[in-house]
């Protein structure tokens, strides 16, 4: 049924549709898509019929029997997809001034959808797995650039505090290939994150682990890169597609059930760990106290 797997495909796709016998509704909104390939991910079935001029049925017909989708929402979800890998953060401003920015309450309701699709994509055995394998790995090497690097610092801020032998990397380039060889045959465990648009340096890193047999877990917002054969991707964290930049709410949510699920794991070493913390900071005076007379600190 799914024949589009990327924009290009989907354009080829059109123009042999527009080499057919069309009705002249159909001949106008395969044409608009043409020519507006990453515009319509962003476009519900009534946006498209107003711009087009044509009405939301024949959108929705031209989506099931010429595109043979079952849905125009698994249409658009799938165009969203494919977009979120190519798009330029110049191609989202114009088209976000286009079609007008969302209201908040749209915005928000969207990000609960996403929320609420995490669901779908892992369960409590998948958690308890990567949370175990993660807390008895003799060190953990926690690895990610550009839109990955608040990822992987909240990640590595927090594990730290629940085990030792935690390390960071968050640096494009050849360096990162220093980093790793210092891992290697070290039964150290990889964590990585990879989100669009994936940089090159991490697609080849991914690659790397994979070839030279490293234990790793890959944390991403599909499985395109494993369906490529580059690497495996452990668990899959949707990202939404609904402004200038992508928002990561879900990846944040699933870290901070990952953090609590994994504090569990080895629970008196942790709880002993905390209580040593917890002891510094008193000593250190790490953090400020509150003042009842001020009402604040």
């Amino acid at each position: 049924m799914d024949k589009i797997d990327s924009l290009e495909k989907f354009n080829k796709i059109l123009q042999v549709i527009l080499r057919k016998k069309l009705s002249n509704n159909n001949r106008k909104i395969a044409e608009y898509m043409l020519f507006n390939d990453k515009s319509i991910a962003f476009m519900t079935a009534s946006e498209l019929s107003e711009k087009i001029g044509v009405s939301q049925p024949a959108i929705t017909r031209f989506v099931t029997n010429v595109l043979e989708y079952p849905s125009f929402s698994l249409f658009n979800n799938k165009m969203k997809q494919l977009t979120h890998y190519e798009i330029t953060a110049v191609e989202r401003q114009s088209i976000n001034s286009f079609t007008q920015l969302e209201t908040v309450e749209n915005f928000l309701q969207k990000e609960i959808d996403n929320l609420k699709s995490l669901l779908k994509f892992i369960d409590e055995d998948q958690i308890d797995t990567t949370s175990k394998k993660i807390m008895n790995a003799k060190s953990v090497l926690v690895i990610g650039s550009r839109t990955a690097t608040p990822l992987v610092n909240y990640l590595y801020f927090f594990l730290r505090k629940i085990r030792p032998s935690v390390f960071i990397h968050t640096t494009d380039g050849s360096e990162a290939y220093d980093v790793l060889e210092n891992f290697k045959d070290s039964q150290a465990l990889v964590v990585m994150f990879l989100f669009p648009r994936y940089p090159k340096e991490m697609v080849s890193m991914l690659h790397y682990l994979e070839n030279e047999n490293f234990e790793y877990v890959t944390i991403a917002d599909s499985k395109l890169l494993e369906k490529q054969g580059i690497g495996k991707i452990s668990i899959v964290t949707p990202i939404t597609l609904n402004s200038l930049f992508d928002s990561y709410i879900s990846t944040f949510a699933f870290l901070t059930i990952l953090l609590n699920i994994m504090s569990n794991v080895q629970f008196e070493e942790t709880k002993d760990r905390l209580t040593k913390l917890e002891e510094t900071y008193k000593t250190n005076q790490v953090f400020s106290k509150y003042d009842k007379k001020l009402g604040g600190i």
